[in-house]
């Protein structure tokens, strides 16, 4: 509270887009506030700030007060940089702090730091690319394609959480994906949000450990969270439960379940179908969830849909 009638007090030297929001009551401010648009780059700010990479000394003011020195860094390129997540804004922090760990001990430490910028465009770079490959699979998988992809990704890097756990994260990094896909910030949009899955995904590992693999992306750097995730392989460690009769044994139920149940009970039955064979190339997965719904299709129009399936 006090930091929000802080800004509202300040709003003409803070932010031209937060008039509205300071009329509002409390705690409707704060949401409006939190969520309002980013304000317009500073016509006068330059696009860099020399003092972090072209000072002599550097070295100095950050070994003064570290904590201060990265802060006010963070702020100055944050702010220069609206178009960037909050996560890639991290991830530059963290490349400019590793980076003088190791310049500051050389013999000549500007020679360099002066190079800071090309590391930070990099960084950026790695990071657009990952963005741009996930809303390409977009374009090119559509919606429920992109649904099926992520469904049996997470199924194979964490198939020890629930069906339902993983349904409902698999249908959270889609709605991400496809809310920020088609907006003018959709590199910001996406992996601020994509973020917030794997958090969710983390904070279930803190409750209980889910695998290695996993547990070493959570606690790993924050801002290195997604790059780590992207990584990941399926979990080798992994022992698939007996096929029980059940999972192979089709339900009548099925045929009376409509758009909505009948869409859940194909992606469990496809999460299910991942925890049986996670041993099973993606493409080879798809291609039996495919199969299958197809003969649930056909069998469903049949008088006796039990006995076609088990024909099937």
């Amino acid at each position: 509270n006090q930091v929000m009638n802080h800004i509202c007090s300040k709003q003409d030297s803070i932010s031209s887009k937060i008039e509205g929001c300071c009329e509002k009551k409390i705690p409707e401010r704060e949401d409006c506030i939190i969520n309002s648009k980013k304000d317009d780059r500073p016509k006068d700010l330059s696009l860099r700030e020399a003092k972090f990479t072209d000072s002599e000394n550097v070295c100095q003011e950050r070994d003064t007060d570290p904590d201060n020195f990265f802060a006010e860094f963070i702020y100055e390129y944050s702010r220069r940089h609206q178009d960037l997540s909050t996560p890639e804004l991290l991830r530059i922090g963290r490349v400019y702090e590793d980076l003088l760990g190791d310049c500051c001990n050389r013999e000549n430490p500007p020679d360099c730091y002066r190079h800071a910028e090309d590391k930070f465009n990099e960084t950026t770079e790695k990071s657009l690319k990952m963005v741009q490959q996930e809303c390409q699979l977009f374009q090119n998988l559509g919606k429920d394609g992109l649904k099926y992809h992520y469904f049996i990704k997470l199924t194979k890097i964490a198939p020890q959480l629930s069906t339902e756990e993983l349904m409902s994260l698999g249908n959270e990094m889609v709605t991400a994906l496809t809310t920020c896909c088609t907006l003018s910030e959709e590199f910001a949009c996406v992996d601020n949000l994509a973020d917030l899955v794997l958090g969710e995904l983390c904070g279930i590992n803190e409750n209980r450990t889910i695998n290695p693999a996993v547990d070493h992306c959570c606690k790993a750097n924050f801002a290195f969270r997604r790059p780590c995730f992207e990584a990941l392989k399926a979990d080798k460690m992994y022992v698939p439960p007996p096929v029980s009769q059940d999972s192979s044994t089709f339900h009548a139920d099925w045929c009376q379940a409509q758009n909505e149940e009948l869409q859940k009970k194909k992606i469990r039955f496809l999460v299910n179908l991942v925890k049986l064979k996670p041993e099973l190339t993606n493409e080879d997965l798809k291609t039996l969830f495919i199969n299958f719904t197809v003969a649930v299709e056909k069998c469903c129009k049949e008088q006796e849909p039990e006995v076609c399936f088990n024909e099937e």
